[in-house]
């Protein structure tokens, strides 16, 4: 059995990040299951409801990468009946891969400066294609809005 990887803290700046989700790629996936002559219109409905969640924002403080370890491992293990397995972790990439009952989320994330980070999410869920959802996350500001 390989032993644990340890997760290291990434080479990040801190205060204010957006994160970008691109979901392109399933809106695709989920539309090619739709009938042709509902499709238009199924997919003005999920570019709408995905379009709101695809932009987030989060306050990166000093506690944060402190105590990053533990922030992965609490958020990780609030997945039910799942397994998470960190195959690489550097301050400047993070691998890992999710496996849960009929599905397996891959997570690459490459700190490509202190100021900006690039992640590849693949997923294979039962009865469906493999589905790659890319997000950019970029520092904003040192400062970050209140309410972060």
């Amino acid at each position: 059995m390989a032993a644990a990887v340890e997760i290291v803290a990434p080479d990040m700046e801190l205060g204010h990040w957006t994160s970008t989700v691109d979901q392109s790629a399933l809106i695709d996936q989920m539309l090619a299951q739709v009938p042709p002559e509902s499709r238009a219109m199924a997919k003005t409905m999920m570019e709408q409801q995905m379009q709101a969640s695809s932009v987030t924002q989060q306050c990166i403080t000093q506690e944060n990468l402190t105590n990053f370890d533990l922030q992965m491992k609490e958020a990780l293990s609030a997945a039910k009946n799942c397994d998470f397995a960190v195959t690489e972790s550097t301050s400047e990439k993070f691998v890992g891969k999710m496996t849960c009952p009929g599905s397996l989320i891959n997570i690459e994330t490459k700190f490509v400066s202190a100021k900006r980070s690039e992640s590849i999410i693949t997923t294979e869920v039962a009865g469906m294609d493999k589905t790659t959802i890319t997000s950019l996350s970029e520092w904003q500001s040192a400062d970050c809005p209140a309410g972060l």
